[in-house]
């Protein structure tokens, strides 16, 4: 199981229509692992607005940064791609801050998604780099946490 480093960062929820206020949901593990994407589940239990998403990377130079996600169940490895069942929610170039995954630094993705959520559905996300940069992530092993909860968004 991957488990992505600070994958979740700055999500809004609507307060009565006249404020918003700021979730940071961010395991705190430390990476020892990388590839080219995570997936990971995010379910709230109340409506939220996601704004944007951060995660860690690391490389010699910038990638291509992909966001997608999808209504459906996440088991085993997925096939990426609009035909399976997955969305598109931007892509944008970014110069990782950490060569080495070791030394990987959480960064917000340059996008503004805006994607509602409603409270009690579970949604998946797969957050991709192209080479030559990668995803920093931690493998799971015995002990480690497999979900991580702020109280109202839980990603596991």
């Amino acid at each position: 199981m991957k488990i992505g480093i600070a994958v979740l960062g700055l999500l809004s929820v609507p307060l009565l229509s006249f404020g918003q206020i700021t979730f940071n949901t961010a395991p705190p593990l430390v990476s020892n692992n990388g590839s080219s994407g995570i997936t990971f589940q995010l379910s709230t239990n109340a409506d939220i607005t996601l704004q944007s998403l951060s995660n860690t990377f690391y490389g010699s130079s910038a990638g291509n940064v992909e966001v997608w996600y999808s209504p459906t169940d996440l088991t085993g490895p997925p096939t990426i791609s609009a035909g399976n069942g997955w969305t598109q929610l931007g892509a944008v170039s970014l110069t990782p801050l950490g060569t080495d995954f070791n030394g990987a630094t959480p960064q917000e993705i340059p996008l503004q998604l805006n994607q509602f959520l409603s409270a009690g559905t579970t949604y998946r996300y797969y957050i991709g780099i192209s080479s030559p940069a990668n995803v920093a992530y931690r493998s799971y092993s015995s002990g480690d946490p497999s979900e991580f909860t702020d109280g109202t968004i839980t990603i596991g």
